[in-house]
């Protein structure tokens, strides 16, 4: 058996600020949390759709310059316009309801016993409704060992009541740990909502002992970087360490972290996904490869929901081919 690490050995595995900036920042096609790119893909998206409405009104009022195209040209408009429409009515009116359960299974030589955690990401409730209610009933039916959330918990208009109702029932599941996301930067719930068998992790840890596995369940602040690579000295040679990090930027290099279980969110899985295509925004660095999905390399593994909620800021529920999901994660020991 390798013998673990001495603090100086993992002190120099960490990467100094300056490593970070140049694997973080470097690329000129980024910009901020955005790639310039998925902005040009949005972009052009948006074009393609406004064009298709145009033509399609154009021809409704009889413009001349497109009375005259040939009717198979005319039918192509008409059938891209009404088939969008019903994507977009699907989109708005059937798919931000449908929950739907992801399973994963991790093997870890840490793992003494099977054990069961459900990862939610990105809740971002409204108000009390069918998606909260699909929620708690996905985390019945799993019926986990431990909760653990990945931020952004509000919307904007949102009831912090309806969040409070929705965090004591997943409470009466399974005890919840949950690490903040950028949402938190403007409504601080966690500085407001104290219940008990709820424990927010604000750059912090905890050990948690399940059936004879040890686990240190850590909760880093979104954008701190540095402290992402530093607070994992604090994992024991015999605990699992999971990481709540909100942001997915390092699931590309998953290998690398020091943590066993990576969970993030943030990106909503593009919340509108396109046939053959995929995401076409992320809002993370990691960009759209690593949109949603589990990514394993070395013996890690990084775990990015598509999450529950949808961009709020008056904007209605919109989601298409990207259903709000629940993850339901098995820990199993390594054969």
């Amino acid at each position: 058996m390798t013998p673990p690490k001495t603090a100086a050995e993992l002190e120099g595995e960490l990467p100094t600020l300056e490593a970070l900036e140049k694997v973080l920042w470097y690329d000129p096609l980024k910009l901020g949390h955005f790639h310039v790119r998925e902005l040009a893909a949005v972009a052009l998206f948006a074009f393609t759709v406004g064009s298709i409405l145009a033509a399609e009104a154009a021809l409704l009022w009889g413009v001349p310059a497109l009375t005259g195209l040939p009717t198979g040209l005319k039918l192509l408009v008409h059938s891209l316009c009404y088939s969008g429409l019903a994507c977009v009515w699907y989109g708005v009116f059937v798919e931000p309801y449908r929950i739907v359960s992801r399973s994963v299974r991790v093997a870890h030589r840490k793992v003494k016993a099977p054990l069961r955690i459900l990862h939610l990401g990105d809740l971002h409730v409204r108000h009390w409704s069918r998606v909260e209610e699909g929620v708690l009933a996905e985390a019945r039916r799993a019926a986990p060992d431990l909760i653990v959330l990945s931020g952004d918990y509000t919307a904007l208009p949102g009831s912090i009541y309806d969040l409070e109702r929705l965090l004591r029932e997943l409470v009466g599941v399974a005890p919840v740990y949950a690490a903040l996301g950028n949402s938190e930067y403007l409504r601080p719930v966690h500085q407001i909502l104290r219940i008990p068998g709820l424990t927010w992790l604000d750059a912090d840890n905890r050990a948690v002992a399940v059936r004879g596995t040890r686990l240190r369940v850590y909760g880093i602040r979104p954008g701190s970087e540095l402290n992402f690579w530093q607070s994992g000295r604090n994992t024991r040679p015999f605990e699992l360490g999971v990481c709540l990090y909100h942001f997915p930027d390092f699931a590309p290099q998953v290998e690398r972290v020091p943590y066993d279980l990576m969970l993030s969110g943030h990106t909503h899985g593009g919340q509108i996904r396109l046939p053959g295509v995929g995401a076409l925004i992320t809002m993370s660095r990691a960009g759209t490869a690593f949109s949603e999905g589990v990514f394993r390399s070395e013996g890690k593994t990084a775990v990015v929901t598509s999450g529950v909620g949808c961009e709020s800021y008056g904007l209605p529920r919109a989601r298409f081919l990207c259903p709000p999901e629940a993850v339901v994660i098995d820990l199993v020991p390594a054969a």
